[in-house]
């Protein structure tokens, strides 16, 4: 048992359709590759025809009643379907929440770098979190804490806008800023 392996039959690509022998109905329409459309043709006399081109048969439509198949290079429509597939993951935009952790002691010069930060952010469409953290006595001055939230807000008030409003929770002052929606230029 120790030197047995097992193998596994080769799965199919769940996007991608079947092919060739994978095929078992025996009667499909059959869409030869120049066009033309063939009602009730036998899979088999289907699967002969494109081996005598050099290609393959693959199901394209499988819940129609007969299926629809279509004679074409597999491996050229398998490169369009992935290529298809990563334009589409392209095209999605994500948006990422960034967290930006202050303490009320942060100098002034420390905090113009991370407001340079918090711009880049949001100008490529993040969300940032910033997060004003208190340790120990640090708490009770929650209102210089305040005072220095809002006055970054003010500074990214031209690209940005509170989703909410300060919150305070487990020793932290909290608040969350979106990027402003730019209206594109008409054409």
């Amino acid at each position: 048992m120790k030197n047995q392996r097992f193998f596994r039959k080769p799965q199919q690509d769940s996007h991608l359709h079947k092919k060739n022998e994978e095929i078992r109905v025996p009667f499909i329409t059959l869409v030869t590759d120049e066009g033309e459309k063939i009602e009730n043709c036998p899979t088999s006399e289907a699967l002969k025809n494109a081996y005598d081109k050099g290609l393959d048969l693959v199901l394209v439509a499988p819940n129609i009643n007969p299926p629809v198949a279509k004679i074409m290079d597999w491996g050229k429509y398998k490169y369009e379907q992935t290529k298809k597939l990563e334009q589409n993951k392209k095209s999605q935009k994500s948006t990422e929440l960034k967290e930006i952790r202050l303490r009320p002691k942060t100098g002034p010069h420390d905090l113009e770098i991370k407001i340079k930060k918090m711009r880049e952010f949001i100008e490529k469409g993040h969300k940032v979190k910033l997060s004003m953290m208190f340790k120990g006595r640090e708490a009770a001055y929650l209102d210089k804490g305040k005072e220095s939230l809002n006055s970054i807000i003010n500074q990214l008030s031209d690209i940005s806008a509170t989703e909410d409003r300060i919150a305070y929770q487990f020793k932290r002052l909290s608040v969350t800023l979106s990027p402003i929606a730019k209206e594109q230029p008409k054409k």
